[in-house]
């Protein structure tokens, strides 16, 4: 995963990711990616969401700050997603449920109401602004 990457579902024995070059499936649990691209930022994946989960006061469902193009926050569904905030252009109700729209133009429509997606969002933004500090 690097700055290109959209989002990526959770898979029981793979990772799809999607980027702006398309969709590409990984054969390895997400979690094991997540922690190669945090030991590229001199942290293991365990240590980040310790740090996250500290500064945005929560135990479950902690945002993953990887540096300043890369975080990621999970939508829970059958399959878990998990956006990259910083590829987001935009997103918008539609009837009851959220489209999220990529910088690249990509869309992706999520099962779940806008005050949940703003809930998220504002927990996100709370990270980011910790980081510029």
């Amino acid at each position: 995963m690097n700055e290109f990457t959209l989002y990526f579902v959770e898979e029981i024995d793979k990772t799809i990711v999607y980027d702006f070059n398309g969709i590409r499936s990984i054969a390895s649990n997400y979690k094991k990616i997540l922690n190669r691209v945090c030991e590229k930022e001199l942290i293991t994946l365990k240590g980040r969401i310790e740090v996250i989960a500290k500064i945005v006061n929560r135990s479950n469902n902690v945002p993953l700050y990887i540096n300043d193009r890369l975080l990621f926050f999970k939508i829970r569904a059958i399959n878990n997603i998990w956006i990259n905030y910083f590829n987001i252009l935009e997103y918008q109700n539609k009837n009851g449920k959220t489209i999220v729209i990529f910088k690249n133009g990509e869309t992706l429509l999520i099962n779940k109401k806008m005050k949940y997606f703003k809930e998220i969002i504002k927990t996100v933004k709370k990270i980011t602004f910790y980081a510029q500090k």
